[in-house]
């Protein structure tokens, strides 16, 4: 389809994850053909990547059809590369840590789409490390349209609130483009295992081999390409601190001159030296033979762990699995068609929500927790502000995105009724969870943060200057809890809520600084 495509103004960027993000199809296609081998049969390329888009009709008309049946050789097939991937976690394409870094940079959105079902497609997301990094998804239990309807990528964009002008579809198969090309979106095509096609150069807005290419094409359209683009992504996780930081100074005088390349060669060393003390860190825990590992999560992820493991103590013949992320992120992937049990909130409107979609019942609800907002600075060094009033003193401000993060929407409101929100939001940056903000503000990256008392508890590295006044949010910050209505094992989701409220779990909940709502 022929219509003006464009990369300027982009705010949003989808991706597939599996030929995507990740190589999960080319190991897909090797257990295939190594399947059709057995039994003397020869799997091309070309015939295997007409099999991909849709995870349930994977197989049906394969060399194999008459041997084992689809389901259960797809079933088979999953579970291996599963087991797989948790041993060898690096299956990322080359240039994705990058691409994603950049496009957090610019304030883009991510999104991801993939034909597995919500739960395993966090799960491949967390064992690569891109979970937090992702601001929506779409899994293939979602209930919506397969491609090429663009029904998918319509309710992308309408969730993010952005058009599909602004939107840049990386597509790896000819369906997608065809959505793309029916919502007027822009795309590129990334090869995966199918080359582009004639139609397809025809239908996008440029072919790419990698995320490389696709940071090149945004990054450096108004520089020489062969030029520039290898020493800034010349630095790697691979080098040793001097290394890098050698690296960065011929950078920075090199591009001296320009602005916007020096702070994207500082953020870039910043985002790999930050790796290089994480692999630091292991390592020295190693070395010591301590068994147990503490990193930053969601502020919910490390309370409820140690709740949930309390949980599953006492109830032998149930396991539960958490998955973390901001309230707004856990409402779109339940309405979307995750498959979830209990949902709890760090803000009463994502639970209205689930409410008024019939998701949950409103007599199921329960108010649990309470916790105040505050203002936070690094530990180190003195801050210009004081208060929520002088804020705008910050150079820099750290806040929850106010469309999906609901300590970012507490923030909007007592910036508003303080009458300075059109300025606090010039200096600010908004991530896409609280612990992004916590950890910015910590690393030094932003001079103060707004963010929950008890994630400026959890971390030594932030000091609190004040709690938000009184009179500026009018909302408490409650934590409710509720099982949904369509849990497949609503007995056991009720017992978990029930004991949620139990005085054991309560105490441990104070413990982090909640205080209890009755």
């Amino acid at each position: 389809m022929f219509y003006s495509q464009t990369c300027e103004n982009i705010q949003l960027i989808v991706f597939t994850l599996d030929g995507g993000l990740l190589d999960i199809n080319r190991l897909r296609y090797n257990y295939y053909r190594s399947t059709c081998e057995t039994y003397h049969k020869n799997a091309s390329r070309e015939e295997f990547s007409k099999m991909l888009g849709n995870m349930n009709t994977m197989y049906d008309h394969s060399l194999l059809e008459n041997i084992i049946p689809a389901k259960e050789f797809n079933k088979a097939v999953e579970k291996d590369l599963f087991e797989y991937i948790k041993l060898k976690p690096s299956i990322k394409r080359e240039g994705v840590d990058e691409l994603i870094q950049y496009c957090k940079q610019k304030n883009m959105k991510i999104a991801v789409y993939t034909t597995h079902k919500t739960k395993r497609a966090i799960q491949y997301l967390q064992l690569t490390g891109l979970y937090e990094k992702i601001d929506f998804l779409i899994g293939g239990d979602s209930h919506l349209k397969p491609l090429p309807h663009c029904q998918m990528l319509e309710v992308t964009c309408q969730q993010m609130d952005i058009e599909p002008s602004h939107t840049m579809i990386v597509a790896n198969f000819e369906s997608m483009v065809e959505a793309a090309n029916k919502l007027l979106a822009n795309v590129i095509y990334m090869p995966d295992l199918s080359p582009a096609t004639e139609k397809i150069k025809a239908s996008v807005y440029k072919v790419t081999k990698n995320p490389l290419e696709i940071m090149n094409m945004f990054l450096f359209s108004k520089y020489d390409s062969v030029e520039m683009f290898s020493p800034i992504l010349g630095m790697n996780a691979n080098m040793d601190l001097d290394t890098l930081t050698q690296t960065r100074d011929k950078l920075l005088e090199k591009y001296k001159d320009d602005e916007q390349l020096i702070g994207l060669v500082n953020k870039t060393y910043d985002y790999f030296n930050e790796i290089l003390l994480k692999q630091f860190l292991i390592e020295e825990l190693e070395k010591n033979e301590k068994k147990h590992f503490s990193f930053d999560d969601e502020d919910s992820t490390l309370k409820g762990k140690q709740n949930i493991e309390m949980f599953e103590e006492e109830n032998k013949g149930i396991k539960v699995e958490g998955s973390y992320d901001s309230s707004g992120k856990l409402q779109s992937q339940i309405e979307n068609g995750m498959e979830a049990d209990v949902f709890m909130s760090a803000a009463t409107e994502q639970m209205n929500n689930l409410v008024k979609g019939k998701y949950i019942s409103k007599g199921d609800v329960v108010e649990l927790l309470e916790n105040k907002v505050v203002l936070i600075a690094p530990k180190k060094g003195d801050a210009k502000v004081s208060s929520f009033k002088d804020i705008t003193k910050a150079d820099t401000i750290a806040l929850g995105d106010p469309k999906s993060v609901p300590a970012g929407q507490y923030a909007q409101e007592i910036f508003t009724n303080l009458k300075n929100w059109n300025d606090v939001k010039k200096k600010a940056s908004f991530g896409t969870n609280v612990t992004e903000v916590l950890n910015w503000v910590a690393k030094g990256s932003a001079s103060c943060g707004v963010v929950y008392a008890t994630d400026a508890a959890s971390n030594k590295d932030v000091k609190v200057l004040a709690e938000a006044p009184a009179d500026a949010l009018k909302t408490p910050v409650i934590y409710p809890v509720a099982a949904l209505k369509k849990s497949k094992n609503k007995d056991a989701a009720d017992k978990f809520v029930k004991f949620l409220q139990s005085e054991k779990v309560l105490k441990v909940f104070r413990s982090y600084g909640f205080t209890i709502n009755k």
